[in-house]
């Protein structure tokens, strides 16, 4: 097999990029409506996880299927964990008055839930996209994940905590273009990346995957 082989691995790897490109643009314009990001999300996710499978299909139908499936789902899941955000914000904002001892002690527990909420966050979508539940059992199963499968949740959440780090803290010159690469790329390129690591943590759970 030649590289420049219309089925070689040069050919091969462009049209998994243009399907990142397409599914990020995809992301980002279900989003817009900020309450609808869960449900883009989760749309996402079920397209990443699919190419980390292997799998061949058409990205806009995939992604279309899988937003209107799992709309109601993702969403309320979405608005549990911008809930639990909001709470944890005004917990540590109130704990800062306090000052002193106590301030800081408070700082580094709430400080310890927000790594947690995080690690669950990395799963919970994922997990949602392929096991349709509730929104509370799909929390319930990301949080015993996370603790059965800690170091595939701590991968997941180091990536992105890296991509996001190298784009936007390392350099701050080069902020503008690593914008460019997110908007084009950055939010399907770090989920298929993290999609590797989610199917090996699920691999615990009983029975198959549920496909759109």
């Amino acid at each position: 097999m030649k590289l420049f082989d219309l089925d070689g691995p040069l050919f091969a790897a462009l049209n998994k990029l243009s399907d990142l490109v397409f599914a990020n643009l995809l992301f980002l314009a279900f989003s817009l409506p900020v309450v609808t990001i869960g449900a883009s999300l989760t749309a996402l996710q079920t397209v990443v996880l699919d190419l980390a499978r292997g799998d061949e299909f058409v990205v806009r139908k995939r992604f279309w299927q899988a937003f209107r499936r799992h709309f109601k789902a993702s969403t309320l899941l979405w608005l549990l964990f911008v809930l639990a955000a909001a709470v944890l914000g005004g917990s540590y904002l109130a704990a800062r008055s306090l000052g002193g001892e106590l301030a800081r002690f408070y700082a580094v527990f709430l400080g310890a839930l927000a790594i947690l909420l995080a690690l669950v966050f990395q799963l919970a979508f994922p997990l949602l996209s392929c096991r349709p539940a509730g929104p509370l059992q799909t929390l319930k199963t990301a949080c015993q994940l996370t603790v059965l499968r800690l170091p595939w949740a701590v991968g997941m959440l180091a990536v992105t905590v890296a991509a996001l780090y190298l784009s936007f803290f390392m350099n701050p010159a080069l902020i503008g273009g690593a914008t460019f690469l997110w908007l084009a790329l950055g939010f399907a390129l770090v989920a298929y990346c993290n999609a590797f690591l989610a199917l090996r943590a699920f691999q615990v759970l009983p029975g198959r995957d549920t496909q759109d």
